[in-house]
């Protein structure tokens, strides 16, 4: 099958991307089905494809997803990657409402998205749930972590960690509230300035880092860590939590979009968006129990294996692809 994919990913040359970021969706979708055999072509979110192809996915809501949803020339699936959709305040604009409902498919990433979607728009016959998965093989833990001795972080300190954009809706000042004064270090891994407003939010007790990491640093990142946190106020499907779970981390996040469904109770503590009071007791909870650490890191692992790994993911990808080809 000749597969057009596009996303934001694609925006800047694939050599490049490869050797900074593995675990982007589109990145490990193009990867896994070309593992399988069929012949995979990256586009830009504002490219404009001329090839001729059996089936073309666009991930996020962008210019080349409008200008194929006009034109129709190959079946046309779409993952959205929204985690506003859940706020029922926000509206989509009238480009990309009229583009969703000319999609053949849309592929959400959990159970509750779905069902949002349906509520907000119908089209329940072709939206489709398909989670994003990860190369496993990149999340087993290294001989050695270096991240403590780099960072000089001793290896009793209890660590606590978040990866992530320093955006609004990531909530991180109510975790920064919610760690000040315990006995903890709070790494925070972002890419962010010199000068940004970040290094003067962050309590005493927090280091922020900012430099790109190696797949293989950030994988010794998440086992070096002790409690992996989500503070977000939105999303759909964190690929951080999942990347953290694959690496047998216990989790305390916000029961927000699809992070109830990724993170079970037998995986982690959740908590209200917005509440640094819980945030603070969720942590000190696990802080105080080692064994409790241990118990939801190995069944967070577990889980992720099982769910989100790429070999499902391009499984389910390529049955929905055959479905509407053959139906168009």
């Amino acid at each position: 099958m000749k597969i057009g994919l596009s996303g934001g990913y694609f925006n800047r040359p694939l050599e490049e991307q490869i050797k900074t970021f593995q675990s982007m969706p589109e990145y490990l979708l193009y990867d896994g089905l070309r593992q399988v055999g069929h012949d995979v072509i990256p586009f830009s979110t504002v490219g404009i494809p001329r090839q001729k192809l059996d089936i073309f996915h666009c991930h996020h809501y962008s210019r080349i997803l409008h200008y194929l949803s006009i034109v129709r020339p190959y079946p046309l699936i779409f993952t959205p990657h929204n985690p506003f959709i859940f706020n029922r305040y926000h509206k989509l604009g009238w480009r990309d409402r009229w583009a969703l409902g000319r999609t053949d498919a849309v592929v959400v990433l959990s159970e509750l998205e779905r069902q949002v979607y349906v509520a907000r728009f119908g089209m329940a016959d072709k939206i489709h749930v398909i989670p994003n998965g990860l190369k496993v093989g990149l999340y087993d833990r290294p001989d050695e972590l270096k991240f403590r001795k780099r960072w000089f972080i001793p290896e009793d300190k209890l660590m606590v960690l978040f990866v992530g954009q320093y955006l609004p809706y990531k909530g991180l000042e109510y975790l920064f509230m919610a760690v000040r004064d315990l006995d903890l270090t709070l790494v925070v891994k972002s890419h962010v300035g010199a000068g940004s407003i970040i290094h003067i939010l962050a309590p005493d007790n927090a280091i922020i880092v900012p430099e790109y990491l190696t797949q293989s640093d950030l994988t010794d990142l998440y086992y070096s860590c002790d409690i992996y946190c989500q503070p977000s106020l939105a999303e759909a499907l964190p690929t951080v939590i999942t990347e953290a779970m694959l690496c047998e981390r216990s989790i305390v996040a916000t029961s927000v979009g699809g992070i109830p469904e990724q993170v079970p109770d037998e995986c982690g503590l959740l908590v209200e968006p917005k509440n640094a009071g819980q945030l603070r007791d969720s942590l000190k909870e696990l802080m105080a129990d080692p064994s409790l650490r241990e118990y939801l890191g190995k069944n967070a692992r577990r889980h992720a294996l099982k769910v989100y790994n790429q070999d499902e993911m391009i499984k389910k990808h390529i049955g929905l692809y055959s479905c509407v080809v053959a139906r168009r």
